[in-house]
């Protein structure tokens, strides 16, 4: 892990730390998951309940190495962001166009009155 890398780590971290302290709403999560496009497998996001949190945006990065370019191997991104108070289950299925599941994972989130969002437990 470069220097930079670990730096950059901390530095999210004393922001996240100080928007906490200041109460500032964060109101937007971000779920990310292996993934590998050329295997024929995408990952789907749904919610059990309505009205609670929605899908902000989705995006796939390539792991880039220092040796190759040509790598298939990434990470898919899900922002997720609270529209209303309550709990909700958020379901990743990676699944192929048969709709075979090769893998699954359950998010349940609270969202309070004002937007934050915390993780209550991942399965």
């Amino acid at each position: 892990m470069s220097m930079l890398f670990r730096w950059l780590q901390r530095f999210a971290a004393i922001i996240a730390a100080f928007t906490a302290l200041l109460g500032v709403k964060q109101n937007t999560v971000t779920v990310s998951l292996y993934a590998n496009p050329s295997s024929g497998y995408s990952w789907e996001c749904s919610f059990d309940r309505q009205g609670v949190m929605t899908l902000s945006d989705s995006y796939y990065k390539q792991n880039l190495t220092l040796f190759s370019d040509d790598t298939k191997d990434g990470k898919q991104y899900f922002i997720l962001k609270s529209i209303g108070e309550g709990t909700v289950n958020v379901r990743f299925k990676y699944v192929n166009s048969r709709g075979y599941v090769a893998s699954s994972y359950t998010y349940r989130y609270s969202v309070s009155d004002t937007g934050r969002i915390t993780l209550i437990s991942k399965t």
